[in-house]
């Protein structure tokens, strides 16, 4: 498959005015203290370009969104990769917009439903830290579409083309009131009658537990989770010195500073450890609107402080769910889902691990183990309609 070059988007977004600003402030202490300038010059230097970037603002990774669907549309050298960005409009109806969430945000949602067949079910889709709804997640989904599920995703505040800083994560609970609502209102006006489920993957396992527990049963009839992100791996966490001096300069869980923004959080790449196939990664990455730098710091904050709450409230889950996990995953533990599913006290639960499987249960493996998981994911739905 002809996949396109790695996405400009770490391009540096400088303004001029900063520029000036921070020249005028090193021209007036220079005098003073040349070297510790020369010093802090350098770093500002490597510091800058790393921090503010083309696609930080969600109006440019709208342009460059569309820029890129023009290019794949445009240029028969990715005919492969279309059918990947475009569902099969004889097998899949794709319905995209802009909702506005309660706070005034827009963000990008889309409904699939099959075509040809009634709806029998819907899924609610939440995606991971610095994923989107809008490419592999919806190329492999459409499995679910063909056998009668409408799937309905909505990117988080930013992330994908949606409002927001890209992948600033201010407040967890922001993301769970859009989430919740957003799957209310859409299971209620576009799919009344009808079951609804939801799917979380890795970060979104958190956010569908938490989303679970505003809507209930009354709205929920069950959860997927798929290497969900209920605890961060202990070798990930930074030491508790730097977790406390963090804490002092990032103030309270939801509090926004402005030193929150930089993307400096202590992390190892992620990215590569997510996928199994190297081709899977390749794919991931072509595209303009993922994430490759460090978590944000406030991010790292609300992500730590919200896994220390759920680790300790699984006993209190209680919605019918399954749960599907790598053995070979180390971004997040399977052993932390064998802790969900032995805690909780839902009397309908089932766990599945897989032998030899990574993090990107439903789009980093091979052809047929998807095949595995999905199967188990949609006979599990259909059992419970």
């Amino acid at each position: 498959m002809k996949i396109p070059n790695p996405s400009p988007s770490l391009k540096p977004r400088i303004c001029g005015n900063t520029v000036l600003l921070v020249g005028a402030l090193v021209y007036i202490i220079v005098s003073f203290f040349p070297l510790f300038v020369l010093a802090i010059t350098y770093v500002l230097h490597r510091l800058i370009p790393y921090c503010f970037c083309v696609g930080d603002c969600a109006v440019e990774r709208r342009k460059i969104w569309n820029e890129f669907l023009f290019e794949v549309k445009s240029n028969p050298e990715y005919q492969d990769l279309k059918k990947i960005v475009f569902p099969n409009p004889a097998e899949v109806k794709l319905d995209e917009n802009y909702w506005v969430n309660p706070r005034g945000m827009c963000l990008m949602t889309s409904i699939m439903r099959p075509v040809s067949r009634p709806v029998k079910a819907v899924v609610c889709c939440c995606h991971g830290y610095s994923d989107l709804s809008s490419f592999l997640i919806r190329y492999e989904y459409q499995r679910l579409v063909r056998e009668g599920i409408a799937v309905v995703s909505l990117d988080y505040e930013g992330h994908g083309r949606s409002d927001g800083e890209f992948c600033y994560i201010p407040n967890w609970n922001h993301i769970i009131e859009d989430a919740s609502v957003f799957f209310r209102e859409c299971c209620q006006q576009e799919f009344p009658e009808k079951k609804c489920f939801l799917v979380g993957e890795s970060m979104g396992g958190a956010v569908a537990f938490d989303v679970y527990a505003r809507l209930t049963s009354q709205v929920v009839s069950g959860v997927v989770f798929v290497s969900p992100m209920t605890k961060i791996k202990e070798d990930m966490v930074p030491h508790p010195f730097i977790i406390k001096v963090l804490h002092w300069l990032l103030g309270s869980q939801g509090t926004e500073r402005l030193i929150g923004l930089f993307p400096l959080a202590p992390s190892c790449d992620l990215s590569s450890l997510a996928y199994r196939l190297e081709d899977r990664r390749r794919l991931a990455h072509c595209i303009p609107l993922i994430y490759s730098r460090k978590p944000r710091l406030t991010t790292a904050r609300e992500l730590l402080l919200t896994t220390q709450r759920l680790s300790g409230s699984l006993k209190n889950f209680d919605a019918p769910f399954l749960v599907l996990h790598g053995l070979d995953d180390k971004i997040t533990d399977p052993k932390l889902s064998q802790a969900l599913y032995d805690e909780a006290c839902s009397l309908d639960k089932t766990i599945k691990l897989y032998e030899g499987m990574c993090h990107t249960l439903t789009s980093g493996e091979p052809a047929e183990n998807l095949d595995i998981v999905f199967a188990d994911m949609i006979r599990w739905i259909e059992s419970r309609m």
